[in-house]
C-alpha cells in the first residue's frame, strides 16, 4: 500500500500546485490513494499564514476535481491549525462538512509564530519544546473534531541553531501527557517525512512514535507535507520501516472520518 495522508494545493497560502496536477501526480506514481490537507486557519497574527478558505466551498471543490479523475482514489481532507482559544470555532466550521480526515495542527506558541528567527531570542531550544507541547495539550484537551494530530515536534524544523531535534528523553514528562491525551481519546499521530529533506528524520522522530505505541497508541498515519508534485509520497518507504520498528504493523487510512487499516 502506497498513501499519502498531508498534501497541499493552491487552495493552501504557501502552494501553488494545482489539485489537478496533485491528483494527476497521485495516478503517475502509483498510489493506492492519497488525501487532500489544506489549510485552514483562524486567528492568524502573520501573513505567513493568512487563510480565507471556505471549507464547504473547499470540500465542493475537492470534489468537482475528483470526479475529473476516475482511476484516481482521493480522501478529502484539511488541516486545522488548532489553538486553546478556538476549539468552538473550528468545531462551527467543520460541521456539516463531511471531510474524510482532518489533521490537527499547531503553528502558535503563546501567539506568536515559531517560523520566525527571533522568537527563539533569549530561550533555549528545549524552553520552546516544552512551551510548544503545553500549548498543544491545551488545544487539544476538551477538542475531539480531529483525526490525528499533525507533526508534532513541528518547531524543530526552524529552531535557528543548537540541537534541532526533538527528543523524547529530554521532554519526557510533557510529551507522555500529550501522547497520553491522544490515545485516550481515540485518536492518532501522523509521521510527517517532510524533515526527512533537512534533518534526516520525520517529525516526530521514532522515538515518540514508539512511545506512543507502548501507550497504546493505534492509529498512525503517514504524510509528506508536499506543497509540490514532485514531493507526494517521498520518504514514504523510510517512514514505514521506522513505524514498523516501533512496533506497529498497521497504518491508517481514513474514509468518512473513520479509520481503516491496513497491514505494513
Amino acid at each position: 500500500m502506497f498513501v499519502d495522508y498531508h498534501t497541499h494545493c493552491d487552495s493552501s497560502f504557501d502552494s501553488i500546485a494545482p489539485m489537478a496536477s496533485m491528483i494527476q501526480a497521485s495516478i503517475d506514481m502509483g498510489m493506492d490513494h492519497f488525501c487532500l490537507t489544506d489549510h485552514l486557519d483562524f486567528d492568524v497574527r502573520f501573513s505567513r499564514l493568512c487563510s480565507s478558505l471556505d471549507p464547504k466551498a473547499y470540500i465542493r471543490r475537492q470534489e468537482e476535481q475528483i470526479a475529473r479523475f476516475p482511476k484516481a482514489d482521493v480522501r478529502k481532507g484539511i488541516e486545522v491549525g488548532v489553538q486553546p482559544h478556538l476549539k468552538d470555532t473550528i468545531r462551527d466550521a467543520l460541521a456539516g462538512c463531511g471531510f474524510d480526515f482532518v489533521i490537527a495542527s499547531l503553528h502558535y506558541i503563546g501567539g506568536q509564530d515559531p517560523y520566525f528567527p527571533d522568537f527563539y531570542d533569549g530561550l533555549s531550544n528545549i524552553e520552546v519544546y516544552r512551551a510548544y507541547l503545553l500549548e498543544l495539550i491545551d488545544s487539544l484537551t476538551g477538542f475531539d473534531d480531529y483525526s490525528v494530530v499533525g507533526h508534532i515536534c513541528y518547531p524543530s524544523r526552524f529552531v535557528p541553531s543548537g540541537k534541532k531535534v526533538m527528543a523524547y528523553d529530554d521532554l519526557r514528562d510533557v510529551s507522555d501527557a500529550l501522547l497520553r491525551l491522544v490515545v485516550e481519546s481515540g485518536h492518532g499521530i501522523e509521521v510527517n517525512t517532510s524533515s526527512y529533506r533537512t534533518h534526516g528524520v520525520p517529525v516526530p522522530g521514532f522515538d515518540y512514535v514508539k512511545r506512543f505505541r507502548e501507550l497504546g497508541g493505534e492509529i498512525v498515519t503517514v504524510g509528506s507535507d508536499a506543497h509540490r508534485p514532485e514531493d507526494m509520497g517521498r520518504y514514504f518507504t523510510e517512514a514505514v520501516e521506522g513505524i514498523r520498528d516501533c512496533g506497529f504493523r498497521y497504518l491508517a487510512s481514513f474514509r468518512s472520518g473513520k479509520p481503516e487499516f491496513f497491514r505494513i
